[in-house]
């Protein structure tokens, strides 16, 4: 065990073995197709998940996912369905009014050509709320 060709053997040894299964596990994940890319949840999912909210805090991450995937309106979903989840976000319970105005702002902002649309629905929102 003093000598140092036997570390040297072992050492050498173990690195040729080695080098080879490092080699093949390279060329292995180089020639993997990509993972698929996670596709963001559809409005109409959406939609269903704000009717089963319970707490703040799913609202939060639902207000998020929404301004995350839909802040503007996708040429794929319709602009009533759109402006009636806006309406159902603006007239929840968890947003108070400055963030519900903020709100507004942020989305006439990214959709310019549906601004009049947004505030009508957002004053609209607002003045429901107001009653309740």
């Amino acid at each position: 065990m003093d000598d140092l060709w036997f570390y040297a053997i072992y050492w050498s040894a173990g690195f040729f073995l080695a080098f080879p299964v490092f080699i093949i596990g390279l060329v292995y994940t180089y020639f993997q197709p990509p993972p698929p890319r996670a596709q963001p949840p559809s409005l109409s999912e959406l939609i269903s998940n704000f009717k089963m909210l319970k707490t703040r805090g799913d609202f939060e991450v639902l207000v998020e996912t929404f301004l995350r995937h839909y802040n503007a309106l996708p040429k794929n979903v319709k602009e009533g369905d759109w402006l009636g989840f806006v309406e159902d976000i603006a007239g929840s319970e968890y947003f108070d009014i400055d963030r519900t105005i903020k709100f507004g702002h942020d989305l006439e902002n990214a959709n310019p050509k549906l601004a009049k649309s947004i505030s009508n629905t957002i004053g609209l929102a607002l003045k429901h709320k107001k009653k309740d």
